[in-house]
Protein backbone atom coordinates (compact mmCIF):
# COMPACT_ATOMS: atom_id res chain seq x y z
CA UNK A 1 0.00 0.00 0.00
CA UNK A 2 2.47 2.61 -0.93
CA UNK A 3 1.90 6.17 0.68
CA UNK A 4 0.69 4.56 3.52
CA UNK A 5 0.88 7.13 6.39
CA UNK A 6 -1.31 6.05 9.67
CA UNK A 7 -3.31 9.31 11.09
CA UNK A 8 -2.19 10.48 14.38
CA UNK A 9 -4.03 9.01 16.58
CA UNK A 10 -3.05 5.79 14.91
CA UNK A 11 0.89 6.95 15.66
CA UNK A 12 0.33 8.27 18.95
CA UNK A 13 -0.72 4.68 19.80
CA UNK A 14 2.01 3.21 18.04
CA UNK A 15 4.42 5.06 19.83
CA UNK A 16 2.70 3.86 23.17
CA UNK A 17 3.19 0.62 22.32
CA UNK A 18 6.69 1.44 21.93
CA UNK A 19 7.36 2.45 25.09
CA UNK A 20 5.16 0.14 27.06
CA UNK A 21 8.04 -2.06 25.53
CA UNK A 22 11.05 -0.07 26.17
CA UNK A 23 9.72 0.24 29.84
CA UNK A 24 9.33 -3.28 30.25
CA UNK A 25 11.26 -5.70 28.36
CA UNK A 26 9.53 -8.74 30.10
CA UNK A 27 11.61 -11.43 27.94
CA UNK A 28 14.87 -10.71 28.11
CA UNK A 29 17.42 -7.67 29.51
CA UNK A 30 20.23 -5.56 27.84
CA UNK A 31 23.54 -4.69 29.26
CA UNK A 32 25.92 -4.64 26.44
CA UNK A 33 28.83 -3.31 28.42
CA UNK A 34 28.68 -6.05 30.87
CA UNK A 35 32.05 -7.36 31.06
CA UNK A 36 32.72 -11.00 30.57
CA UNK A 37 32.32 -13.89 33.09
CA UNK A 38 34.57 -16.15 33.90
CA UNK A 39 32.89 -18.85 35.79
CA UNK A 40 32.72 -22.76 33.92
CA UNK A 41 29.63 -24.57 33.21
CA UNK A 42 29.67 -27.70 35.22
CA UNK A 43 31.90 -30.26 34.16
CA UNK A 44 34.14 -27.48 32.04
CA UNK A 45 37.20 -24.96 32.85
CA UNK A 46 36.62 -22.80 30.15
CA UNK A 47 34.32 -19.44 30.69
CA UNK A 48 31.39 -17.74 28.63
CA UNK A 49 30.40 -14.57 28.11
CA UNK A 50 27.14 -12.82 29.50
CA UNK A 51 24.38 -12.22 27.67
CA UNK A 52 24.28 -10.78 24.07
CA UNK A 53 22.62 -7.31 23.93
CA UNK A 54 23.26 -5.81 20.40
CA UNK A 55 21.54 -3.36 18.55
CA UNK A 56 21.36 -4.68 14.89
CA UNK A 57 24.06 -3.57 12.21
CA UNK A 58 22.60 -1.89 9.04
CA UNK A 59 23.26 -4.61 7.23
CA UNK A 60 21.24 -7.26 9.67
CA UNK A 61 18.79 -4.74 9.33
CA UNK A 62 18.11 -4.73 5.93
CA UNK A 63 18.28 -8.57 5.88
CA UNK A 64 15.78 -9.18 8.18
CA UNK A 65 13.61 -6.69 6.18
CA UNK A 66 14.33 -8.59 3.31
CA UNK A 67 13.90 -11.72 4.59
CA UNK A 68 11.20 -11.75 6.93
CA UNK A 69 8.79 -8.85 4.98
CA UNK A 70 10.08 -9.60 1.49
CA UNK A 71 10.97 -5.51 1.49
CA UNK A 72 13.99 -4.89 -0.15
CA UNK A 73 15.74 -1.23 1.47
CA UNK A 74 17.44 0.47 -1.27
CA UNK A 75 21.03 2.44 -0.56
CA UNK A 76 19.12 6.08 -0.15
CA UNK A 77 16.99 4.43 2.02
CA UNK A 78 19.45 3.02 4.57
CA UNK A 79 21.91 6.07 4.12
CA UNK A 80 22.86 7.68 7.22
CA UNK A 81 22.50 11.04 5.09
CA UNK A 82 18.89 10.67 4.31
CA UNK A 83 18.18 9.77 8.08
CA UNK A 84 19.04 5.80 8.29
CA UNK A 85 20.99 3.94 10.23
CA UNK A 86 24.30 5.70 10.78
CA UNK A 87 27.27 4.39 9.24
CA UNK A 88 29.15 1.90 11.85
CA UNK A 89 32.65 1.26 12.51
CA UNK A 90 33.91 -1.60 15.24
CA UNK A 91 34.49 0.45 18.37
CA UNK A 92 35.68 -2.54 19.51
CA UNK A 93 37.70 -5.58 18.23
CA UNK A 94 37.52 -6.07 14.14
CA UNK A 95 34.00 -6.73 13.28
CA UNK A 96 30.96 -4.22 12.75
CA UNK A 97 28.60 -7.05 14.65
CA UNK A 98 29.89 -7.09 18.16
CA UNK A 99 28.22 -5.66 20.43
CA UNK A 100 30.59 -4.48 23.45
CA UNK A 101 30.79 -0.35 22.72
CA UNK A 102 28.15 0.12 20.05
CA UNK A 103 27.74 3.96 19.73
CA UNK A 104 24.88 5.31 21.34
CA UNK A 105 23.26 8.75 19.86
CA UNK A 106 20.02 10.16 19.13
CA UNK A 107 19.81 9.33 15.38
CA UNK A 108 19.04 5.78 16.25
CA UNK A 109 15.65 5.28 17.45
CA UNK A 110 14.99 8.08 14.44
CA UNK A 111 16.93 6.24 12.16
CA UNK A 112 14.98 3.10 12.90
CA UNK A 113 11.38 4.58 13.32
CA UNK A 114 11.69 6.18 9.79
CA UNK A 115 13.04 2.66 8.43
CA UNK A 116 9.78 1.12 10.44
CA UNK A 117 7.43 3.80 8.16
CA UNK A 118 9.25 2.95 4.74
CA UNK A 119 9.38 -0.89 5.87
CA UNK A 120 5.56 -1.11 7.08
CA UNK A 121 4.59 0.74 3.66
CA UNK A 122 5.78 -1.62 1.38
CA UNK A 123 5.11 -5.01 2.37
CA UNK A 124 2.77 -7.25 0.82
CA UNK A 125 0.61 -8.01 4.13
CA UNK A 126 -1.48 -9.55 1.53
CA UNK A 127 1.12 -11.77 0.57
CA UNK A 128 2.39 -12.34 4.74
CA UNK A 129 -0.94 -13.65 5.55
CA UNK A 130 -0.72 -16.01 2.74
CA UNK A 131 2.61 -16.91 3.54
CA UNK A 132 2.26 -17.31 7.00
CA UNK A 133 -1.02 -19.07 6.26
CA UNK A 134 -2.90 -15.95 8.99
CA UNK A 135 -6.68 -15.64 7.81
CA UNK A 136 -7.31 -11.49 6.57
CA UNK A 137 -10.88 -11.48 7.90
CA UNK A 138 -12.00 -8.39 10.31
CA UNK A 139 -12.11 -10.51 13.15
CA UNK A 140 -10.39 -10.97 16.44
CA UNK A 141 -8.65 -14.23 16.07
CA UNK A 142 -7.74 -13.27 12.39
CA UNK A 143 -6.17 -10.15 14.32
CA UNK A 144 -4.15 -12.11 17.14
CA UNK A 145 -3.26 -14.53 14.58
CA UNK A 146 -1.43 -11.60 12.55
CA UNK A 147 0.11 -10.59 15.89
CA UNK A 148 1.37 -13.37 16.71
CA UNK A 149 3.05 -14.85 13.63
CA UNK A 150 4.39 -10.88 13.45
CA UNK A 151 6.09 -10.96 16.52
CA UNK A 152 7.57 -14.35 16.53
CA UNK A 153 9.37 -13.37 13.27
CA UNK A 154 10.24 -9.96 13.98
CA UNK A 155 11.45 -10.46 17.66
CA UNK A 156 12.58 -14.17 17.10
CA UNK A 157 10.54 -15.93 19.05
CA UNK A 158 6.98 -15.78 20.33
CA UNK A 159 5.04 -12.48 22.07
CA UNK A 160 4.85 -12.81 25.91
CA UNK A 161 1.46 -12.27 26.63
CA UNK A 162 1.80 -8.54 27.73
CA UNK A 163 3.47 -7.71 24.46
CA UNK A 164 0.51 -9.78 22.20
CA UNK A 165 -2.22 -7.69 24.41
CA UNK A 166 -0.51 -4.34 23.55
CA UNK A 167 -0.25 -4.98 19.91
CA UNK A 168 -3.48 -6.39 19.35
CA UNK A 169 -5.03 -3.28 20.95
CA UNK A 170 -3.19 -1.39 18.07
CA UNK A 171 -5.06 -3.18 15.99
CA UNK A 172 -7.84 -2.52 17.37
CA UNK A 173 -7.53 1.19 17.80
CA UNK A 174 -6.56 1.26 14.09
CA UNK A 175 -9.92 -0.02 13.03
CA UNK A 176 -11.95 2.02 15.55
CA UNK A 177 -10.23 4.93 13.54
CA UNK A 178 -11.06 4.28 10.46
CA UNK A 179 -8.16 1.94 8.67
CA UNK A 180 -8.98 -0.77 6.87
CA UNK A 181 -7.79 -4.28 8.30
CA UNK A 182 -5.00 -4.20 6.00
CA UNK A 183 -3.48 -0.81 7.43
CA UNK A 184 -4.05 -1.64 10.83
CA UNK A 185 -1.62 -4.93 9.69
CA UNK A 186 0.90 -2.05 9.05
CA UNK A 187 0.61 -0.08 11.98
CA UNK A 188 1.67 -3.50 13.75
CA UNK A 189 4.40 -4.19 12.02
CA UNK A 190 5.53 -0.14 12.25
CA UNK A 191 5.38 -0.20 16.55
CA UNK A 192 7.22 -3.39 15.72
CA UNK A 193 9.79 -2.46 14.30
CA UNK A 194 10.64 0.30 16.43
CA UNK A 195 10.81 -2.35 19.56
CA UNK A 196 13.54 -3.09 21.21
CA UNK A 197 12.42 -6.28 20.67
CA UNK A 198 13.59 -6.52 17.05
CA UNK A 199 15.76 -3.57 17.50
CA UNK A 200 17.84 -5.56 19.55
CA UNK A 201 19.30 -8.97 19.58
CA UNK A 202 18.61 -9.79 23.48
CA UNK A 203 19.36 -12.60 25.37
CA UNK A 204 18.02 -13.35 29.02
CA UNK A 205 20.77 -12.44 31.41
CA UNK A 206 18.62 -12.88 34.31
CA UNK A 207 17.67 -16.45 33.55
CA UNK A 208 19.65 -19.18 36.14
CA UNK A 209 21.38 -19.23 39.46
CA UNK A 210 22.97 -15.50 39.33
CA UNK A 211 26.85 -15.56 38.33
CA UNK A 212 26.66 -18.63 36.86
CA UNK A 213 25.99 -20.02 33.19
CA UNK A 214 23.38 -21.81 31.60
CA UNK A 215 23.19 -23.09 28.20
CA UNK A 216 20.92 -21.25 25.85
CA UNK A 217 17.20 -21.83 25.45
CA UNK A 218 16.13 -22.67 21.69
CA UNK A 219 15.26 -19.36 20.51
CA UNK A 220 18.28 -17.70 22.00
CA UNK A 221 20.24 -20.85 19.85
CA UNK A 222 18.31 -20.11 16.39
CA UNK A 223 19.14 -16.77 16.33
CA UNK A 224 22.51 -16.59 17.25
CA UNK A 225 22.76 -19.44 14.54
CA UNK A 226 21.17 -17.17 12.19
CA UNK A 227 22.48 -14.16 12.49
CA UNK A 228 25.96 -15.90 12.31
CA UNK A 229 25.23 -17.74 9.21
CA UNK A 230 22.80 -15.34 7.35
CA UNK A 231 23.44 -12.21 9.82
CA UNK A 232 19.49 -12.32 9.93
CA UNK A 233 16.46 -13.61 11.67
CA UNK A 234 15.92 -17.54 12.04
CA UNK A 235 13.45 -18.82 9.22
CA UNK A 236 10.50 -20.56 9.80
CA UNK A 237 12.38 -23.94 10.16
CA UNK A 238 14.57 -22.88 12.40
CA UNK A 239 11.92 -21.18 14.75
CA UNK A 240 9.56 -24.03 14.65
CA UNK A 241 12.55 -26.53 16.09
CA UNK A 242 13.53 -23.73 18.74
CA UNK A 243 9.77 -23.91 19.51
CA UNK A 244 9.88 -27.81 19.83
CA UNK A 245 13.23 -27.19 21.83
CA UNK A 246 15.07 -29.90 20.08
CA UNK A 247 17.42 -27.20 18.74
CA UNK A 248 19.16 -25.38 22.04
CA UNK A 249 22.46 -25.52 23.42
CA UNK A 250 22.26 -28.32 25.89
CA UNK A 251 24.90 -31.17 24.66
CA UNK A 252 21.77 -33.51 23.71
CA UNK A 253 21.13 -30.76 20.85
CA UNK A 254 24.61 -30.36 19.39
CA UNK A 255 24.00 -33.20 16.24
CA UNK A 256 20.77 -30.85 15.86
CA UNK A 257 22.68 -28.03 15.63
CA UNK A 258 25.21 -29.14 13.68
CA UNK A 259 22.24 -30.16 11.00
CA UNK A 260 20.94 -27.09 11.36
CA UNK A 261 24.62 -24.98 10.74
CA UNK A 262 24.88 -27.29 7.29
CA UNK A 263 21.10 -26.48 6.37
CA UNK A 264 21.75 -22.73 7.03
CA UNK A 265 25.56 -22.93 5.60
CA UNK A 266 23.83 -24.19 2.39
CA UNK A 267 21.75 -21.45 1.47
CA UNK A 268 22.85 -18.83 -0.78
CA UNK A 269 22.78 -16.27 2.28
CA UNK A 270 24.93 -17.85 3.80
CA UNK A 271 27.77 -16.31 1.29
CA UNK A 272 26.64 -12.99 3.35
CA UNK A 273 28.75 -14.28 6.20
CA UNK A 274 31.44 -14.62 4.39
CA UNK A 275 31.19 -11.15 2.72
CA UNK A 276 30.84 -9.16 6.11
CA UNK A 277 33.78 -11.07 7.78
CA UNK A 278 36.79 -10.49 5.19
CA UNK A 279 35.43 -6.71 4.17
CA UNK A 280 35.58 -5.90 8.17
CA UNK A 281 39.05 -8.08 8.28
CA UNK A 282 40.58 -6.86 5.65
CA UNK A 283 39.33 -3.05 6.11
CA UNK A 284 39.98 -2.37 2.35
CA UNK A 285 37.49 0.61 2.62
CA UNK A 286 40.78 2.16 4.23
CA UNK A 287 42.39 2.54 1.09
CA UNK A 288 44.47 5.86 1.59
CA UNK A 289 47.16 5.65 -0.90
CA UNK A 290 47.35 8.61 -3.85
CA UNK A 291 44.82 8.33 -6.47
CA UNK A 292 42.45 6.16 -4.51
CA UNK A 293 38.85 6.68 -5.18
CA UNK A 294 35.19 5.60 -3.75
CA UNK A 295 34.96 3.74 -7.06
CA UNK A 296 38.07 2.13 -6.60
CA UNK A 297 38.30 1.29 -2.87
CA UNK A 298 34.71 -0.55 -4.01
CA UNK A 299 36.71 -2.21 -6.86
CA UNK A 300 39.32 -3.48 -4.13
CA UNK A 301 36.66 -4.42 -1.57
CA UNK A 302 34.72 -6.48 -4.15
CA UNK A 303 38.21 -8.28 -5.34
CA UNK A 304 38.99 -9.23 -1.78
CA UNK A 305 35.47 -10.78 -1.48
CA UNK A 306 35.70 -12.68 -4.42
CA UNK A 307 39.38 -14.15 -3.90
CA UNK A 308 37.48 -14.92 -0.26
CA UNK A 309 34.53 -16.52 -1.35
CA UNK A 310 36.32 -18.48 -4.22
CA UNK A 311 38.90 -20.31 -2.35
CA UNK A 312 36.17 -20.99 0.30
CA UNK A 313 33.09 -21.52 -1.38
CA UNK A 314 34.32 -22.43 -5.16
CA UNK A 315 37.30 -24.18 -4.31
CA UNK A 316 36.57 -25.52 -1.14
CA UNK A 317 39.79 -25.33 0.18
CA UNK A 318 40.81 -24.95 3.57
CA UNK A 319 41.10 -21.70 5.50
CA UNK A 320 45.23 -22.39 6.27
CA UNK A 321 45.10 -22.42 2.10
CA UNK A 322 44.38 -18.83 2.11
CA UNK A 323 47.76 -18.00 3.28
CA UNK A 324 49.29 -19.76 0.10
CA UNK A 325 46.88 -19.95 -2.21
CA UNK A 326 48.02 -18.45 -5.95
CA UNK A 327 44.26 -17.72 -6.93
CA UNK A 328 43.43 -14.30 -6.40
CA UNK A 329 40.38 -12.85 -8.00
CA UNK A 330 40.70 -9.18 -9.19
CA UNK A 331 38.08 -7.27 -11.07
CA UNK A 332 39.25 -5.41 -14.48
CA UNK A 333 40.29 -1.75 -12.40
CA UNK A 334 42.38 -4.26 -9.65
CA UNK A 335 43.93 -6.36 -11.97
CA UNK A 336 45.19 -3.09 -14.20
CA UNK A 337 46.31 -1.00 -10.46
CA UNK A 338 48.72 -3.94 -10.22
CA UNK A 339 49.84 -4.54 -13.64
CA UNK A 340 48.09 -7.17 -15.31
CA UNK A 341 45.73 -6.47 -18.40
CA UNK A 342 42.65 -7.86 -17.30
CA UNK A 343 40.97 -10.89 -18.68
CA UNK A 344 37.62 -10.32 -19.33
CA UNK A 345 34.89 -8.62 -17.93
CA UNK A 346 34.04 -8.45 -14.48
CA UNK A 347 35.51 -10.22 -11.67
CA UNK A 348 38.22 -12.82 -12.92
CA UNK A 349 40.32 -15.32 -10.88
CA UNK A 350 43.79 -15.25 -12.08
CA UNK A 351 47.25 -17.51 -11.15
CA UNK A 352 49.48 -14.79 -9.87
CA UNK A 353 52.41 -17.84 -9.38
CA UNK A 354 54.63 -15.95 -11.60
CA UNK A 355 54.24 -12.62 -10.19
CA UNK A 356 56.81 -11.43 -7.74
CA UNK A 357 55.89 -12.05 -4.05
CA UNK A 358 52.23 -12.42 -4.82
CA UNK A 359 51.17 -15.22 -2.97
CA UNK A 360 48.18 -15.74 -0.42
CA UNK A 361 45.33 -13.33 0.61
CA UNK A 362 47.61 -10.99 2.76
CA UNK A 363 49.50 -9.89 -0.39
CA UNK A 364 45.84 -9.28 -2.03
CA UNK A 365 46.29 -5.64 -3.10
CA UNK A 366 42.90 -4.86 -1.23
CA UNK A 367 43.97 -6.30 2.16
CA UNK A 368 47.33 -4.59 1.79
CA UNK A 369 45.25 -1.49 0.85
CA UNK A 370 43.27 -2.08 3.82
CA UNK A 371 46.41 -0.75 6.20
CA UNK A 372 45.22 2.49 5.50
CA UNK A 373 48.58 3.98 4.53
CA UNK A 374 48.88 7.23 2.56
CA UNK A 375 51.83 6.38 0.77
CA UNK A 376 54.21 3.44 0.98
CA UNK A 377 53.16 1.43 3.94
CA UNK A 378 55.18 1.78 7.37
CA UNK A 379 57.02 -0.92 8.90
CA UNK A 380 55.54 -0.49 12.32
CA UNK A 381 51.80 0.09 11.17
CA UNK A 382 51.65 -2.60 9.02
CA UNK A 383 52.91 -5.33 12.21
CA UNK A 384 50.74 -4.07 14.56
CA UNK A 385 47.93 -4.83 11.80
CA UNK A 386 49.34 -8.09 11.25
CA UNK A 387 49.61 -8.67 14.84
CA UNK A 388 46.06 -7.87 15.54
CA UNK A 389 44.87 -10.16 12.66
CA UNK A 390 47.10 -13.24 12.83
CA UNK A 391 48.24 -13.35 16.49
CA UNK A 392 45.40 -12.43 17.76
CA UNK A 393 47.72 -10.17 20.33
CA UNK A 394 47.35 -6.39 20.94
CA UNK A 395 50.04 -3.81 21.49
CA UNK A 396 50.68 -2.91 25.02
CA UNK A 397 49.59 1.18 25.40
CA UNK A 398 52.56 3.11 25.23
CA UNK A 399 54.39 4.71 28.45
CA UNK A 400 54.33 7.90 28.57
CA UNK A 401 57.30 9.80 26.52
CA UNK A 402 57.47 7.34 24.17
CA UNK A 403 55.59 8.69 21.56
CA UNK A 404 57.93 12.22 21.48
CA UNK A 405 61.08 9.43 21.73
CA UNK A 406 59.69 7.68 18.71
CA UNK A 407 59.36 11.36 16.95
CA UNK A 408 63.08 12.18 17.71
CA UNK A 409 63.86 8.58 16.70
CA UNK A 410 62.60 8.99 13.32
CA UNK A 411 63.84 12.09 12.67
CA UNK A 412 67.59 11.37 13.67
CA UNK A 413 67.40 8.32 11.29
CA UNK A 414 65.13 9.86 8.46
CA UNK A 415 67.48 9.12 6.09
CA UNK A 416 66.96 5.27 6.38
CA UNK A 417 65.03 3.26 4.93
CA UNK A 418 62.11 1.57 7.30
CA UNK A 419 63.83 -1.74 7.16
CA UNK A 420 66.90 -0.12 8.80
CA UNK A 421 65.58 2.12 10.98
CA UNK A 422 63.72 -1.26 12.49
CA UNK A 423 67.53 -2.84 12.50
CA UNK A 424 68.90 0.32 14.13
CA UNK A 425 66.28 -0.57 16.92
CA UNK A 426 67.35 -3.97 17.49
CA UNK A 427 71.41 -2.70 17.32
CA UNK A 428 70.20 -0.48 20.27
CA UNK A 429 68.95 -3.16 22.18
CA UNK A 430 72.29 -4.62 22.38
CA UNK A 431 75.14 -3.92 24.76
CA UNK A 432 77.37 -1.37 24.27
CA UNK A 433 80.21 -3.60 24.20
CA UNK A 434 78.50 -4.86 20.90
CA UNK A 435 77.92 -1.40 19.38
CA UNK A 436 74.51 -1.20 20.66
CA UNK A 437 73.43 1.54 23.83
CA UNK A 438 71.99 -1.27 25.76
CA UNK A 439 68.56 0.14 25.89
CA UNK A 440 65.93 -3.10 25.18
CA UNK A 441 63.16 -1.36 25.98
CA UNK A 442 62.36 -0.32 22.42
CA UNK A 443 63.29 -3.73 20.64
CA UNK A 444 61.40 -5.29 23.19
CA UNK A 445 58.09 -4.16 22.08
CA UNK A 446 58.74 -3.72 18.20
CA UNK A 447 60.31 -7.01 18.12
CA UNK A 448 56.69 -8.35 18.16
CA UNK A 449 55.40 -7.35 15.86
CA UNK A 450 57.49 -5.84 13.06
CA UNK A 451 59.34 -8.87 11.72
CA UNK A 452 55.89 -9.68 10.22
CA UNK A 453 55.67 -6.59 8.05
CA UNK A 454 59.12 -7.22 7.21
CA UNK A 455 58.14 -9.48 3.84
CA UNK A 456 55.49 -6.69 2.59
CA UNK A 457 58.27 -4.35 2.00
CA UNK A 458 58.40 -4.53 -1.52
CA UNK A 459 54.60 -3.62 -1.50
CA UNK A 460 53.35 0.19 -1.60
CA UNK A 461 50.38 1.16 0.02
CA UNK A 462 47.92 -0.04 -2.95
CA UNK A 463 49.46 -3.17 -2.83
CA UNK A 464 51.55 -2.59 -5.76
CA UNK A 465 55.08 -4.24 -6.33
CA UNK A 466 57.97 -2.10 -6.21
CA UNK A 467 61.16 -4.22 -6.75
CA UNK A 468 63.85 -5.28 -5.15
CA UNK A 469 64.82 -1.80 -4.75
CA UNK A 470 62.97 1.77 -3.93
CA UNK A 471 62.85 4.99 -5.96
CA UNK A 472 66.11 6.21 -4.71
CA UNK A 473 68.05 2.40 -5.33
CA UNK A 474 68.07 1.45 -1.74
CA UNK A 475 67.36 -2.47 -1.08
CA UNK A 476 64.33 -3.06 -0.29
CA UNK A 477 65.03 -6.73 2.01
CA UNK A 478 61.95 -9.23 2.90
CA UNK A 479 63.76 -11.51 5.00
CA UNK A 480 62.25 -11.92 8.44
CA UNK A 481 61.06 -14.43 11.41
CA UNK A 482 57.73 -15.30 13.03
CA UNK A 483 56.72 -14.08 15.81
CA UNK A 484 54.17 -16.54 16.56
CA UNK A 485 55.79 -17.95 19.95
CA UNK A 486 57.26 -15.44 22.27
CA UNK A 487 58.87 -17.38 24.17
CA UNK A 488 61.41 -18.95 22.44
CA UNK A 489 64.82 -16.30 21.59
CA UNK A 490 64.78 -14.46 18.63
CA UNK A 491 67.47 -16.81 16.66
CA UNK A 492 65.56 -19.78 17.58
CA UNK A 493 62.51 -18.31 15.81
CA UNK A 494 61.49 -19.78 12.11
CA UNK A 495 62.99 -17.41 9.47
CA UNK A 496 61.21 -16.39 6.08
CA UNK A 497 63.32 -14.99 2.99
CA UNK A 498 60.67 -14.35 0.84
CA UNK A 499 56.82 -14.02 0.76
CA UNK A 500 55.91 -17.91 0.02
CA UNK A 501 57.91 -18.66 2.81
CA UNK A 502 56.37 -15.63 5.00
CA UNK A 503 53.25 -17.16 4.23
CA UNK A 504 54.14 -21.10 4.60
CA UNK A 505 54.85 -20.28 8.03
CA UNK A 506 51.79 -18.70 8.33
CA UNK A 507 49.46 -21.73 6.91
CA UNK A 508 51.46 -24.12 9.33
CA UNK A 509 51.21 -21.97 12.37
CA UNK A 510 49.19 -23.15 15.25
CA UNK A 511 49.05 -19.69 16.58
CA UNK A 512 47.80 -18.52 13.31
CA UNK A 513 45.29 -20.53 12.75
CA UNK A 514 44.30 -20.45 16.35
CA UNK A 515 43.80 -17.19 15.86
CA UNK A 516 41.86 -17.08 12.58
CA UNK A 517 39.37 -19.85 14.98
CA UNK A 518 39.35 -17.25 17.59
CA UNK A 519 37.79 -14.43 15.06
CA UNK A 520 35.07 -16.53 13.67
CA UNK A 521 34.17 -17.30 17.42
CA UNK A 522 33.85 -13.39 18.00
CA UNK A 523 31.87 -12.75 14.79
CA UNK A 524 29.37 -15.74 15.60
CA UNK A 525 28.81 -14.41 18.58
CA UNK A 526 28.42 -11.39 18.24
CA UNK A 527 31.19 -9.42 20.76
CA UNK A 528 34.63 -8.45 20.57
CA UNK A 529 37.57 -11.11 21.03
CA UNK A 530 38.84 -11.32 24.62
CA UNK A 531 40.69 -13.97 26.58
CA UNK A 532 37.34 -15.80 26.88
CA UNK A 533 37.09 -15.96 23.16
CA UNK A 534 41.19 -17.11 23.11
CA UNK A 535 40.47 -20.07 25.93
CA UNK A 536 38.10 -21.15 23.15
CA UNK A 537 40.02 -21.10 19.99
CA UNK A 538 42.35 -24.17 20.07
CA UNK A 539 39.88 -26.59 20.53
CA UNK A 540 37.53 -25.07 17.58
CA UNK A 541 40.99 -25.24 15.71
CA UNK A 542 41.70 -28.67 16.58
CA UNK A 543 37.99 -29.85 15.52
CA UNK A 544 38.06 -27.79 12.15
CA UNK A 545 41.62 -29.77 11.75
CA UNK A 546 39.56 -33.06 12.35
CA UNK A 547 37.27 -32.40 10.19
CA UNK A 548 39.16 -31.00 7.23
CA UNK A 549 39.98 -27.76 8.02
CA UNK A 550 37.27 -26.42 5.23
CA UNK A 551 34.56 -23.41 6.49
CA UNK A 552 31.69 -25.94 6.59
CA UNK A 553 34.18 -27.72 9.06
CA UNK A 554 35.03 -24.67 11.00
CA UNK A 555 31.02 -22.92 10.89
CA UNK A 556 30.47 -26.23 12.57
CA UNK A 557 33.26 -26.56 15.20
CA UNK A 558 32.04 -22.76 16.08
CA UNK A 559 28.34 -23.51 16.53
CA UNK A 560 28.77 -26.59 18.53
CA UNK A 561 31.35 -24.90 20.87
CA UNK A 562 30.45 -24.41 24.53
CA UNK A 563 31.14 -20.95 23.75
CA UNK A 564 28.62 -20.45 20.96
CA UNK A 565 26.14 -22.41 22.78
CA UNK A 566 25.92 -20.98 26.62
CA UNK A 567 25.84 -17.66 28.41
CA UNK A 568 26.61 -16.59 31.90
CA UNK A 569 23.82 -15.05 34.32
CA UNK A 570 24.17 -11.66 35.87
CA UNK A 571 24.49 -11.69 39.52
CA UNK A 572 22.16 -9.15 40.62
CA UNK A 573 21.60 -7.59 43.74
CA UNK A 574 18.48 -8.78 45.33
CA UNK A 575 17.88 -5.56 46.56
CA UNK A 576 17.43 -3.87 43.14
CA UNK A 577 13.70 -3.32 42.27
CA UNK A 578 12.59 -5.63 39.76
CA UNK A 579 11.00 -2.86 37.02
CA UNK A 580 15.12 -1.89 37.55
CA UNK A 581 16.21 -5.44 36.44
CA UNK A 582 14.27 -5.03 32.80
CA UNK A 583 11.33 -7.37 34.39
CA UNK A 584 7.35 -6.57 34.37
Amino acid sequence: MPGFVPPLPVRLVALGALLLALGGCDHETSSASQPAVAVPLPGSSLPVRSGLAGRLTRHQHANVVLDVLGVQLADQDQRAASGGIPDEKASTGLFRNGADGQAAADSYPFAFGKLAQIVAERADVVALHREWRVCSEASDACRLAWVEQSGRRLFRRPLTTREGAVFVGLHASALAEGLSFEAADRSVLEAMLQAPAFVFRLENELRGAPGEKRYLDGFELASRLSFFLWGSAPDNELLSLAEANTVNGTVAAVPRVREQAQRLLADPRARRMTREFILDFAEPERASFVGVTPILRAALADSMVATFENHLWDEQGQIKGLFNTTRLAFTPTVASLIGLTPEGEGTQVYDVSALPERVGWLTHPGFIAGFGDTDVGKIVHRGIGLMVKLMCRQPVQLPDGVAAAAGDFTRKFSNLTERERSEQRQLMAKPTSEGGSDNPACWGCHSQFEPLAYGFDRFDAAGRYLGAKDSAGRALPIDGWMTDDLSLPEASRERYGNMVEFMELAARSETIQACMAQHFLAFATGRASTAVESSFSHLVQAENERAGGTLSALIEAVATSELFRSQASLAVDASTPTADRGQP
